[in-house]
């Protein structure tokens, strides 16, 4: 009998794979290099490490779908029972959906946009002849509701495009499931998804692996894998660098590169504050609240610090903000009220279709509310037409959540960035724009480079730099870190927060994320159905909510157990101080709970 990865037996494995190497043309060294790893039936193993560490790869390559141009090569690959090492593409075609599905990203795009929910479920059943004509209507019923959608028989004739970010994904689920696989490949399941709806995805997968099926789950998140994952595989540069057990590989990493990850969390680390959990009952009224917003410093007195020498002034200003969207009037925003002060950090706060972007455009003068103005500095703002709001145009600038969109790929950085420095020489530009790198923390040499050769981490500081090329008063950030990796995640928080205490710069910043929103405001708003139901200091919020909303939310934050302290340097890398903290509580997996 062999064993893979950590030792585990592999008899009765799902999908069992020694030495899995994968390459592609160009490229100075493999993609996947030597990977072993199994799933069992009831099993969730996480393949976890950041963008570009080869997990996603070696979980396509396990289905088949490395690419055209990919060199796959293993000294053992057998799915569903059979050796795959010199599988085709017929009979590849014959293993995915019916032994192994694939749950990715982002269902926006993996479902069909020009066809109904039902629709795409019943093609996969019919595919796989898991359900006859004269049933599938009823099986695509009885799997929206094995995946937890409400309403199931209204849900299935609505198109992706009518269903929030959350049901997307369980219908994407309920594809996968059609032809009853034995192993679901999940990629990436929770990105980007609120607190709410991340957890009950996750109880969701969790009821799924109880049921017997086996769970290969490929995630940056560390806590969101420690709720449900069985083992745990750390991928660096295209190979395992540590694996194990999860709660022995949460509790007491060995590697430093796991020991990174884990301190890159957001308020787990040295960098943070962990969310509390929030106390059963607040005591003070959430109407009180709202009512007696806390402020991080008080009105009319000095800030002290660099880039807080002057009176604190009101920059940016919501009152009564509403807007309406489509023939039935649906309200994205509804008599929403703000204040911005010089080198505040203000989060907004809520779940997808609670109005946070679309408060972001009306704040950039990019959308005219329908009711309510924006001021700056006490003049208007979105009222004006925008021939007359554009010479103000530099005091509010916008960093937006995918950085690799927003930018022309046929640009250099110092173009991109001189887009944002008109009026200024060439060699001015370019000394302009080698200033702003560094005050983003990058070299000079970037200058000449494309988006397309700067990681993420790097195109996001490139953004940060073009929207402080013309020396704005504020910022509005969209979700700017949601879909980095944690550690860069980090660096870019320390980022902004560092430029704010240095500049004066003011942060409207906009996301899904408590954990985020504790490393980087004072204040925060929380939003549901275009509504502000909660305001106040964010340690306060975040310690004490006042509204049943802002206690859900706070509730449903995901929490890494507690490390064990290192014991005589084990573990520790060269000229690292050694680890502390309490003894490791035992982890309680998000399982048999209902969504």
């Amino acid at each position: 009998m062999s064993a893979v990865g950590d030792g585990r037996p592999a008899a009765g494995d799902l999908v069992r794979v020694e030495g899995l190497r994968v390459s592609f043309p160009g490229q100075p060294r493999p993609a996947v290099d030597g990977v072993s790893l199994s799933v069992a039936p009831g099993e969730c193993v996480a393949l976890v490490g950041e963008s570009g560490s080869g997990k996603s790869v070696t979980a396509r390559a396990l289905i088949g779908l490395a690419g055209a141009r990919a060199r796959v090569s293993a000294r053992e690959l057998t799915v569903a029972g059979a050796d795959a090492t010199g599988f085709g593409e017929r009979q590849w075609r014959s293993v995915r959906g019916r032994h192994i599905a694939m749950v990715f990203q982002d269902a926006l795009v993996a479902l069909d946009p020009l066809r109904t929910v039902g629709a795409e479920i019943a093609e996969a059943a019919r595919l796989h002849g898991a359900v006859g004509p004269e049933g599938t209507e009823a099986h695509v019923v009885d799997l929206l509701t094995r995946a937890g959608v409400p309403e199931p028989e209204a849900r299935r004739a609505q198109y992706p495009h009518q269903l929030s970010g959350g049901l997307r994904q369980r219908a994407l689920i309920a594809s996968a499931l059609a032809a009853d696989p034995p192993l679901l490949v999940a990629d990436e399941p929770t990105t980007a998804l609120d607190a709410i709806v991340q957890a009950q995805i996750l109880r969701l997968l969790g009821r799924l692996t109880e049921s017997g099926r086996g769970l290969l789950l490929i995630s940056h998140d560390l806590a969101a894998v420690a709720q449900l994952a069985d083992r745990i595989l750390v991928m660096r540069q295209g190979a395992v660098v540590e694996s194990g057990p999860a709660e022995r590989l949460l509790t007491n990493p060995l590697h430093p590169y796991t020991r990174m990850l884990l301190d890159a969390v957001p308020g787990t680390g040295g960098h943070g504050r962990p969310v509390p959990a929030p106390k059963a009952q607040s005591t003070v009224p959430a109407p009180a609240r709202q009512a007696r917003p806390v402020r991080a410093v008080p009105r009319g007195t000095a800030r002290t610090g660099p880039g807080h020498d002057r009176v604190e002034r009101t920059v940016l200003e919501g009152r009564d903000l509403t807007k309406s969207y489509g023939p039935e009037g649906r309200r994205a925003l509804d008599g929403v009220s703000f204040t911005l002060r010089a080198g505040e950090a203000l989060g907004v706060v809520g779940e997808s279709g609670s109005g946070k972007t679309t408060l972001a455009r009306v704040a950039l003068g990019l959308v005219r509310p329908d009711a309510g103005e924006v001021l700056l500095h006490g003049r208007p703002w979105s009222a004006p037409a925008e021939r007359d709001r554009r010479p103000h145009r530099a005091a509010v600038q916008f960093v937006q959540q995918d950085p690799y969109a927003s930018a022309d790929p046929r640009f250099t950085v110092a173009r991109v960035l001189g887009e944002a420095l008109p009026g200024l020489r060439r060699s001015a530009r370019a000394e302009r724009g080698a200033e702003l790198l560094r005050q983003v923390g990058l070299p000079a040499d970037l200058l000449s480079r494309r988006p397309h050769q700067l990681s993420g981490g790097q195109r996001q500081r490139v953004a940060i730099a073009r929207a402080l090329a013309p020396g704005p008063e504020v910022l509005v950030c969209d979700e700017p870190v949601s879909a980095l990796d944690a550690s860069v995640q980090a660096q870019v928080l320390r980022l902004l927060d560092r430029l704010r205490r240095e500049t004066g710069v003011a942060l409207l910043f906009i996301t899904h994320d408590l954990a985020v929103v504790r490393e980087v405001t004072e204040r925060v708003l929380i939003m549901r159905h275009g509504s502000v139901v909660e305001e106040g200091g964010t340690d306060t919020i975040l310690t004490t909510p006042g509204h049943p909303y802002t206690r859900e939310l706070v509730a449903s934050v995901l929490r890494l157990p507690v490390r064990a302290p290192a014991r005589d340097g084990a573990g520790q890398g060269a000229g690292e101080p050694p680890l502390s903290g309490p003894v490791p509580q035992p982890i309680t997996p998000l399982r048999g709970n209902d969504v």
